[in-house]
């Protein structure tokens, strides 16, 4: 069972879903999602001995939604996972999916204390991709960050039910995963009262003040790679050593962007595998 909690945080209070026991693993959600997007995998988690910690990041979900776009800044965001991890335990293994995993890179770069592992699926390292958008493929793949821009007007269009189910249905390859529940479920989070504008407030936050990561990654690190992703291109990859110093690289070979909704059973044996790969984890 899928308990909720409440954590502070400098940012605000975090809506957290906890499930099982043993080594904590949060797992950070990304746009369009909420943390009901890691129900599958945090309960394959709780089941194979681990305790899985999802929380709606701010302006998500039932979490605060706080206005402006300084709490939405890459450093801001830092201060509420270092403020989570130590609400878990002090050291965790972090998951995180597209600004999540985003996010869990800079948060792996500035506390290295609190990081034992760190597991990435499709989401671009800030180094990375601010090389990636001088060229013109991934720059055109990331048109609708400019859209996002677009205050009201981008609020408006992206809570339409055929443009949210869109947006959601192309970042699948396997269609049939992308039920219409599963589609109203993450709607209905993201029309929460101020959620939608909160959750653009990253990107806002990221166009004002570009994220950036200079310092290396020392925790073990595992990136799953959909290859199928239409809004990052594989070639973020490269060069991803220079800032990550113990990395693997697992490609999933026709994943779209959410491959944890594609493929979960291999998402949810490859994570436990890298996990139970540090010596202290369940066997």
């Amino acid at each position: 069972m899928i308990d909720s909690e409440k954590v502070s945080t400098p940012g605000g209070m975090l809506h957290v879903r906890v499930i099982g026991a043993g080594p904590p693993v949060l797992l950070l959600h990304g746009f369009p999602d909420s943390s009901l997007g890691f129900r599958e995998l945090c309960e394959a988690l709780a089941a194979r001995g681990f305790r899985a910690i999802a929380p709606d990041l701010l302006g998500y979900g039932m979490s605060d939604k706080p206005p402006g776009l300084a709490p939405y800044r890459s450093e801001a965001v830092v201060a509420d996972l270092a403020a989570l991890a130590r609400w878990a335990g002090g050291k965790v293994a972090v998951l995180g999916h597209d600004w999540g995993g985003t996010h869990a890179y800079c948060f792996a770069a500035e506390h290295p204390e609190l990081v034992t592992q760190l597991v990435i699926i499709n989401a671009a390292h800030p180094e990375s991709y601010a090389r990636a958008l001088r060229t013109s493929l991934q720059l055109v793949r990331s048109w609708y960050i400019l859209f996002f821009q677009l205050r009201k007007i981008a609020e408006w269009v992206v809570t339409r039910r055929l443009v949210f189910g869109w947006l959601l249905r192309r970042l699948v390859s396997h269609k049939e995963v992308m039920t219409e529940a599963r589609v109203e479920a993450a709607r209905r989070e993201l029309l929460r009262p101020g959620a939608v504008t909160a959750a653009l407030s990253y990107y806002r936050a990221a166009f004002r003040w570009p994220t950036r990561c200079p310092k290396p990654i020392l925790s073990p690190t595992l990136v799953l790679w959909g290859d199928a992703d239409p809004a990052l291109d594989s070639r973020l990859l490269v060069g991803l050593e220079q800032h990550v110093s113990r990395l693997r690289v697992q490609h999933i070979e026709g994943a779209g962007h959410f491959v944890q909704w594609d493929e979960p059973e291999r998402v949810a044996a490859e994570v436990t595998a890298f996990l139970r790969a540090v010596p202290g984890e369940p066997a």
